[in-house]
């Protein structure tokens, strides 16, 4: 397609609810799609209604009200039966839907038909709610499914074409308009750009970027049309990393869902063995009246289906990690939600998480003889091979330094670099590194963060840096210790004098300075072992080591950092702070939704179940309890979609 026939057809329907498709419409469209795919069920229930109610009617003509009510019961019973063949079949018996065919069926033999229908009429509606409120849930939690794109515009030699987006590869050029999102992550050429990231960071604020700039898919551009020099293919880009991660999400279960699923395995047999002794053991002793405990036993069996447990743990997880991925917040499954819950201890990354991580070269200092461009020199040099922020801050300081080449180059872990440059051994790191080389340190002001420079032994000059603390860490500790969060530190790799500089700035009273990427990990191991339940809050670059290690791993500043996606188990979004206070309490909220629902579909159960042993219970009226009971806790279920500002 040439580009002429793209701007007749100005918008892409990607979806995305900014385009062709606008979200007003969709909550229209998705009540009448599942009018459309549940359209047999509901008219099953009306037929299957109107013929009992005639039934009633006509309950004079005995041979016709029977006819009718087993007509309802084919109507409302048939699919039921066939789902009870099936379990059969896969060896699947005693689930609800038997239950549910047994009550019914004696009901009938009983002659009560009324209720033999009405349960059947009952227990088919708790399922479609069942089947909305799961399928509304499941929708929140891969809310992000919507900005998945059909289509991209790519920039050829013969114009624009519409091609599907894992068809572009890395390197191309492509066309994005206004309202469309961004469709994978690339740099901005040949003018400015004003997006909406939202879908991403889930603030609403509008960002500006500049030519030559990182955009990242998601992304929704506002302003006019810009072209992006893709540095990534398709699946590799950020938001499709952020979708299938939030999409995985629902795989990995807390314990409490774990503990219903097998629960309600042991649960229905158990349930079965008891309704058969209520009908055939208790009439041994009361006249034989088998027909009494028959009919104690089916209200008792009707009761006793666990619906409202096995719908409503699930529920409140899948309904809060939607909620959180609305905020920005990206939780890896319900079980994280559970740790969070019961967190004891929280220990910080300083550079990049308490701070801006964006250090900038504040100051060069050089020894006699040497001049400052020469000690800039040499550690540019070696310090554009690291990924280190600080070597990324001495290179951008100045970047014109590649008249010679560097040999043997080498990256020691947690110290610096070394390597030759015509035939000089190079040194460029901390402290440490030259204390591991008996090189003596011309300059030692320990309060701030500092690079030494050394040439065949000699310490030549030293690069001093500042980086500014962010401003929302400077009330998290008391937040957070007042949402019971025990103990909080400081995990740093930079000197005590620094660290306990940001410790005091921010009142955390616990701090651990020049650590080793080991030290950290033997720290959070340590309180492991004392039962604690440890988080680590990190920026996901340079600590995965201790975000996979600790119980619960939370990136901060995740937005278009791979590392963080792959080895956190949360990730922030937008960088800020504030937000560890609202995943703990909204994680606590859930966690006490899940346990008010299992107290109080057991207790109810156990006591409607209590009850139709001393009362003869309708089995309608049951069924309809049971209805209640589920309706009840799912409605509770609702409220882990609210997060508090």
């Amino acid at each position: 397609m040439k580009e002429a026939n793209v701007k007749e057809n100005h918008v892409l329907e990607c979806g995305c609810g900014h385009c062709g498709n606008h979200s007003c419409n969709e909550k229209i469209n998705n009540e009448r799609t599942y009018l459309r795919e549940n359209f047999f069920i509901i008219s099953q229930i009306l037929l299957s209604c109107s013929l009992i109610v005639l039934s009633v009617i006509f309950k004079e003509s005995t041979l016709l009200s029977f006819c009718l009510s087993i007509s309802a019961f084919i109507v409302i019973g048939l699919r039921l039966f066939l789902n009870v063949l099936t379990g059969i079949f896969h060896k699947t018996i005693l689930s609800e839907n038997f239950l549910m065919i047994l009550a019914s069926v004696v009901a009938f033999v009983l002659g009560e038909y009324l209720e033999g229908v009405l349960v059947l009429i009952l227990f088919t509606f708790g399922e479609m709610l069942e089947d909305y409120a799961t399928k509304k849930a499941r929708k929140n939690i891969g809310g992000l499914s919507k900005l998945k794109v059909r289509v991209v515009r790519l920039i050829t030699k013969d114009g624009v074409c519409v091609v599907s987006p894992d068809k572009v590869e890395s390197g191309s050029l492509i066309e994005v308009m206004k309202g469309e999102q961004i469709p994978i992550d690339g740099v901005l050429i040949d003018s400015n750009a004003y997006l909406d990231m939202k879908a991403l960071t889930g603030e609403s604020n509008y960002i500006s970027k500049k030519c030559g700039e990182e955009i990242l898919s998601g992304a929704i551009n506002v302003g006019d049309s810009i072209i992006i020099k893709t540095t990534k293919n398709y699946n590799d880009s950020t938001i499709e990393k952020i979708i299938s991660m939030v999409e995985g999400a629902a795989s990995k279960k807390a314990k409490s869902q774990k503990f219903i699923s097998s629960f309600a395995k042991i649960y229905t047999p158990i349930v079965i063995i008891l309704g058969l002794f209520i009908a055939f053991l208790p009439p041994l002793f009361d006249q034989m009246n088998f027909n009494k405990w028959i009919y104690k036993s089916l209200s008792f069996i009707v009761i006793s289906c666990p619906c409202a447990l096995v719908i409503s743990v699930p529920m409140s997880f899948f309904i809060g990690l939607g909620a959180f991925a609305r905020n920005g917040i990206l939780i890896k499954g319900s079980n994280y939600i559970d740790i969070i819950s019961k967190l004891d201890v929280l220990y910080f990354d300083k550079t990049g998480t308490l701070t801006e991580g964006t250090p900038t070269v504040e100051q060069i200092l050089t020894s006699d003889g040497y001049t400052k461009d020469e000690v800039l020199k040499y550690a540019i040099l070696l310090e554009k091979h690291s990924s280190h922020p600080l070597a990324n801050a001495i290179c951008k300081y100045q970047n014109d330094c590649d008249l010679y080449s560097v040999e043997n180059i080498k990256e020691i872990t947690g110290k610096g670099m070394i390597g030759e440059v015509n035939g000089c051994k190079i040194l460029v790191g901390n402290s440490k590194l030259l204390n591991e080389y008996g090189i003596k340190i011309i300059y030692s002001d320990l309060s701030k963060t500092c690079v030494f420079v050394c040439v065949n032994g000699i310490n030549i000059g030293a690069i001093t840096f500042e980086d500014k603390i962010k401003e929302d860490a400077k009330n998290i500790a008391n937040k957070l210790e007042k949402i019971g969060i025990k103990e909080i530190s400081i995990l740093s790799g930079d000197n005590d004098e620094i660290v306990k500089k940001v410790a005091y700035e921010l009142n955390i009273k616990n701090y651990h300075s020049e650590l080793l990427p080991q030290d950290k990990l033997n720290l959070i191991s340590e309180q492991k072992t004392k039962k604690n339940v440890v988080g680590f809050v990190g920026d996901g670059i340079n600590d995965a080591p201790a975000l996979s290690l600790s119980d619960v791993g939370i990136a901060m500043g995740g937005l278009g950092s791979d590392q963080a996606i792959e080895s956190a188990d949360v990730i922030i979004m937008d960088d800020k702070l504030n937000k560890l206070v609202k995943i703990k309490k909204h994680s606590k909220k859930i966690h006490n939704i899940v346990f008010q629902n299992i107290f109080f579909s057991i207790l109810t159960k156990v006591s409607i179940m209590i009850l139709s042993m001393f009362t003869a219970l309708p089995v309608w009226l049951a069924m309809f309890a049971d209805v209640g009971v589920m309706t009840i806790a799912l409605l509770n279920s609702i409220r882990a979609g609210f997060i508090k500002k």
